[in-house]
């Protein structure tokens, strides 16, 4: 199955192989149903953006999700592009000490970090 979005024609056509398409308008679809879709597919857009792959990203924070959609919400209300033109950079390695710092003090990964480094470098100054 494809899926063709026509804004012109305000319609998205589903064409399927050796069957007939299939095609929605914008104007055939009650009103109630109309702000649900818009509603469904910016939760969709943004929540995909926070999405990310177990393979690039082995540990994820809620301050990441936080940050990407933060980023896709931005993108949507200062641009009339649906698609963000700059990918996703892959994030810095997590390291698992620091992660599990932040979680045993509370404070998000970069807060982790700081405290982490500073009592690495006070350690190594009093040697």
């Amino acid at each position: 199955m494809k899926k063709v979005f026509n804004e012109v024609d305000q319609s998205v056509t589903f064409t399927f192989t050796d069957l007939d398409s299939v095609t929605i308008r914008l104007g055939d679809v009650t009103a109630a149903n109309q702000r649900y879709a818009a509603l469904a597919g910016l939760g969709h857009k943004v929540g995909d953006n926070a999405a990310f792959s177990k393979a690039d990203y082995p540990v994820v924070t809620e301050e990441m999700r936080r940050n990407a959609v933060v980023e896709m919400v931005n993108h949507l209300t200062t641009s009339d592009s649906w698609d963000m033109t700059v990918r996703k950079v892959k994030a810095a390695p997590i390291d698992p000490v620091v992660q599990a710092i932040a979680t045993k003090l509370g404070k998000t990964y970069a807060e982790a970090q700081a405290w982490y480094q500073a009592k690495m470098l006070a350690d190594l100054a009093a040697m």
